[in-house]
């Protein structure tokens, strides 16, 4: 840097390596006679959140800190981020890995629902699982029936409520 390391602000440093949103953590010191260390700890991508009106998706790391605008095809999908609900919705994340069409709505704190392409999915806040586990042996069942729009409450100790959405509802 063509500095005196004696007058070397190790601070600057660190102020403008912490003001990068990728970074989660820097340590900058000194060691003499001629070098600065610096090591860092970079924030990783957790989930990325759609904005349902505008589609626009930005990166959030597991702490819910917004990284950039993008997309990525291997993290899970929220809408309506809620940061109480939110390590919820990364605990939940990765049942739902191999579907695509899944979008975890955090909009209700006592309820996460998962919003699918033929309907919708009432998990509660626990039990993530057994609710999931006990959705998918019902699911064939719904899709051979040919039911679609439908709403599914798992939110009961051991069943699973199914009703169809009219087409009125959809709308909404």
């Amino acid at each position: 840097m063509g500095q005196n390391l004696i007058r070397l602000s190790i601070e600057d440093i660190h102020t403008a390596l912490i003001k990068n949103r990728w970074v989660k953590k820097a340590v900058v010191s000194k060691v003499y006679p001629g070098r600065v260390d610096v090591t860092l700890t970079e924030r990783v991508p957790a989930a990325v959140e759609i904005d349902p009106l505008s589609n626009r998706m930005v990166l959030r790391d597991g702490e819910g800190v917004i990284l950039e605008e993008g997309d990525h095809d291997h993290l899970p999908r929220i809408i309506y981020y809620n940061h109480n609900v939110y390590t919820k919705a990364l605990e939940l994340a990765p049942l739902l890995s191999e579907r695509k069409d899944a979008l975890i709505d955090l909009s209700h704190s006592e309820n996460l629902s998962i919003r699918l392409k033929k309907g919708v999915l009432h998990l509660g806040d626990k039990d993530f699982k057994k609710r999931w586990e006990r959705f998918s042996k019902v699911e064939a069942d719904l899709d051979h029936r040919g039911v679609a729009p439908w709403e599914a409450d798992l939110r009961f100790p051991s069943q699973v409520v199914v009703k169809t959405k009219t087409a009125s509802a959809t709308t909404e």
